[in-house]
């Protein structure tokens, strides 16, 4: 089997045509031979035997005639009734002489002659050299019109001598009679076995033809049922199948392709398995570091809002500084813890927003790279195609030769139908993966698009946040300029007046600034659940392939 899995299939059929080609030939060559004995036979028969028995038999009839016209010649008494007698003898003689001529040259054409034949023909030549004497005796006795003389010689001598010639043609007659009945029995055995032969060699070339179509089929087959065995398991997903190749013929290179397949399949299967693994623990921390943004963002809204209130109750006490010095002096001191929190709580609102910046920039490199991935899915989706019109093309083609090889090749055209049916199968499910691809590279587009937006906005709340704290620089400065000067807080009051509303605006400005990155805080975090949803699915896809 290994031996014929190595020719190629076009091949096989080739030879076996071939092998009943040599076959039919040598049924032929010796149905010729046996043809060509009998056509022997029947040529020696009919252009031998029954023409020497011909003449024979026309030998038999001018000796039987003559021997009546010989005796009407002697008991005629008129001689003129003699002389149509006497031509007849004569023209008998004649026709005796046209048949001995013919039948003397045959004998010395021959190249063997029969000796039984040999030696009747010269036994009838011998009576005939002593009766032809005879018989002219009989007529010059007749012609002399000595009648008693001519009967007496006619039954004492002419009579034994016609009798013996008639046997002697009878007996070559009756020898070319047994040596056709024997030839008949020699070519009735040839026809015989020559039917019995042709019976053989039938039931023989049929056997072989039976076991040659055997072994193609199962040549064909076999590697066709492991190939369609092997197509199903990879079209449940099963990508771990392992296998033996053997031959060289088309076959064994579809399970090759196949196998190639697989092992493409199974490395850009686990490629995109981890790659969704990274995104989505990508996005799981992208996910915390924004509600960790928001929690910061939350908590620098209430310092704000508390800087705000004590901003107002500062404006207040100012009113009241010359009423109240120390009042005013605590309010300053209170002012200055205030506003060192909120500075420290707004650069640790910048620091959360550097790391959710670098968070989202390393989820957009992952994204891209799921991008990548993507496309590398539908280069392998293309081979997969590719090669499921191959395997539909080979199926075509093993189906015509099927169809070829007659009812010999009737379980190979079922199996070729098969795989026609799972080439189309496979078709129809790289279409589905390309589809769900396509779905996955244009929801990974749309979060990266939504990436560079949070990335943009969480650079511009981060120049603002860094502007805030440059603000809440200025704000120490002036509040420890107050406590330095409080020794001088009438002639400072308008000075720091303005200070507190400068202080006021600030804040404001630093309320809204922490609005917008509250905003963009969310929309980071509705942006990672989108991703983190997105890389589950994505694991899910990937799960069904069993790598």
């Amino acid at each position: 089997m290994n031996l014929i899995s190595n020719i190629n299939i076009g091949h096989r059929l080739l030879l076996v045509f071939i092998f009943s080609v040599v076959l039919l030939i040598i049924q032929t060559e010796l149905s010729v031979i046996k043809i060509n004995k009998v056509d022997a036979a029947l040529a020696e028969i009919n252009d031998i035997n029954i023409l020497k028995q011909r003449y024979a038999i026309n030998f038999r009839g001018s000796v039987h005639d003559r021997a009546i016209a010989l005796r009407d010649l002697v008991l005629l008494k008129d001689d003129k009734d003699i002389e149509p007698v006497l031509g007849l003898i004569h023209s008998l003689e004649q026709d005796y002489r046209k048949s001995a001529a013919p039948l003397d040259e045959m004998f010395s054409r021959e190249a063997s002659t029969n000796p039984k034949e040999m030696d009747a023909l010269n036994n009838i030549k011998s009576i005939e050299q002593k009766t032809m004497p005879i018989i002219g005796k009989v007529i010059t006795l007749r012609q002399s019109h000595q009648f008693d003389e001519a009967s007496t010689l006619l039954l004492s001598a002419a009579r034994p001598a016609l009798v013996d010639w008639l046997k002697s043609i009878n007996v070559f007659i009756d020898l070319k009679e047994a040596q056709n009945k024997a030839i008949t029995q020699q070519a009735r055995a040839v026809i015989s076995s020559f039917s019995a032969m042709t019976w053989i060699s039938a039931a023989v070339i049929a056997g072989i033809f039976m076991l040659c179509g055997t072994l193609i089929a199962r040549s064909i087959t076999a590697p066709l049922s492991q190939a369609v065995t092997f197509a199903q398991r990879i079209a449940a997903g099963d990508l771990t199948n392992q296998f033996q190749i053997q031959g060289r013929d088309e076959t064994a290179a579809a399970l090759t392709a196949l196998q190639s397949m697989q092992s493409s399949l199974r490395t850009t299967v686990g490629s995109i398995s981890q790659s969704a693994s990274e995104l989505s623990h990508s996005s799981e921390t992208l996910a915390q570091a924004t509600r960790q943004g928001a929690t910061s963002v939350d908590c620098q809204n209430q310092q704000l809002k508390q800087a705000a209130t004590a901003i107002n109750e500062m404006s207040a006490s100012i009113e009241h500084v010359a009423e109240n010095a120390e009042a005013s002096a605590d309010a300053a001191r209170v002012a200055m813890t205030s506003s060192q929190a909120s500075t420290d709580k707004v650069l640790s609102t910048v620091d959360s927003l550097r790391t959710m910046l670098e968070e989202i920039n390393r989820t957009a490199v992952l994204v891209r790279d799921l991008a990548s991935k993507s496309m590398d899915i539908g280069k392998v989706l293309d081979v997969i195609r590719s090669i499921a019109e191959q395997t539909n093309l080979l199926a075509l083609n093993a189906a015509i030769e099927a169809a070829r090889a007659g009812e010999a090749g009737r379980g190979f055209a079922v199996v070729a139908d098969e795989v026609r049916s799972l080439a189309s199968k496979t078709q129809s499910s790289t279409h589905s993966i390309e589809e769900m691809v396509n779905a996955i590279r244009h929801s990974v587009e749309l979060a990266v698009a939504s990436i560079d937006t949070s990335s943009q906005r969480g650079n511009e709340t981060s120049q603002l946040a860094t502007a805030a704290v440059d603000a809440l620089g200025s704000v120490q400065q002036d509040i420890q300029q107050m406590a330095e000067r409080n020794h001088s807080i009438a002639s400072a009051v308008k000075q720091q007046a303005l200070v507190t509303r400068e202080v006021d605006q600030n804040i404001a400005s630093i309320q809204a600034l922490s609005q917008q990155v509250e905003a963009i805080a969310d929309s980071t975090q509705t942006a990672g659940n989108d991703l983190q949803r997105m890389s589950l699915t994505l694991l899910d896809n990937v799960k069904q392939f069993k790598v």
